[in-house]
């Protein structure tokens, strides 16, 4: 007998370790909740619902985290400032201004080359 009131079934953290695995590889790309849903085989909202309740975020504030942790470690062997713009769009930000946003949040400073 089917049971159309029951919940689907929860992603294995199979699925899940996908669906972030995918996230770190492709962080520079746009990326939607719908293709995280093909790559680990369930529905979008079961993605975006047991993502959240795993990692603590929604999987688009994850791919943010990823940027950002990346741009940083970029920007640690930078040699000058006009890097600065080069490694927020190659780590996937829309504009320079909203990865100084973004960065200053996180960091609590401007970007910048941190060569050492």
């Amino acid at each position: 007998m089917l049971e159309p009131d029951r919940a689907p079934a929860a992603p294995s953290d199979l699925q899940l370790g996908r669906v972030e695995q995918y996230i770190v590889a492709n962080f520079s790309r746009p990326l939607t909740v719908e293709t995280l849903a093909e790559i680990s085989g369930v529905s979008a909202g079961s993605v975006f619902r047991y993502f959240r309740s795993r990692y603590g975020c929604t999987p688009h504030e994850y791919l943010g985290k990823i940027r950002l942790e990346m741009a940083y470690v970029r920007l640690l062997s930078c040699p000058d400032t006009n890097t600065v713009t080069s490694v927020a769009l190659q780590c996937g930000f829309p504009s320079l201004s909203q990865f100084e946003q973004a960065y200053r949040k996180r960091f609590g400073e401007r970007p910048s080359p941190m060569a050492r």
